[in-house]
């Protein structure tokens, strides 16, 4: 028949499982963030560098750019904050699982303290994700005063009067 399997190696495979969800809550908000500051970078460089002049008027004239760019920047952070939701809450039930199933390490029930603390670092996670939204959207509406683009410079004349004496 079925052996019995170790209750130590069950709480092992357990944790290790519990582990990878808390590893993905980081690895996916990390993807997720650095593609938000692509974004924003490429808001700021195009709005207020000297790059991308036609996209620029672009976004400085169309509306629906401005609102297209934003939508996928919170498209990308609902994408993370789900994630990392979604993964935090597996990670729960896990937990759960293992206290009901009283599979805890004697020494980790005798000495560990839970912290119960309000902001956790999903919560960090969240508020960073939307805080990037948020300053791409304020970057896309801040106005900007570019000088207009002017031909090549004349010299010699630049009094409008004449050189002969």
């Amino acid at each position: 028949g079925p052996e019995a399997v170790n209750r130590d190696a069950v709480y092992a495979e357990s944790y290790n499982e519990m582990r990878r969800y808390r590893d993905y809550e980081f690895t996916s908000s990390t993807w997720f963030t650095a593609i938000l500051l692509a974004i924003l970078g490429f808001v700021v460089a195009t709005r207020f560098g000297d790059t991308a002049r036609s996209f620029a008027d672009l976004l400085d004239t169309q509306w629906c750019l401005k609102v297209t760019v934003t939508v996928i920047a919170a498209l990308v952070a609902g994408a993370s904050s789900y994630l990392i939701w979604y993964s935090h809450r597996r990670y729960s039930h896990l937990r759960e699982w293992v206290t009901d199933n009283n599979l805890e390490p004697d020494w980790k029930m005798k000495s560990f303290k839970e912290d119960k603390i309000a902001l956790t670092p999903r919560h960090i996670y969240y508020l960073t994700q939307w805080l990037l939204v948020v300053l791409i959207a304020v970057f896309l509406v801040v106005p900007v005063s570019r000088p207009a683009l002017q031909g090549p410079s004349v010299s010699g004349t630049a009094s409008g009067g004449s050189n002969t004496q």
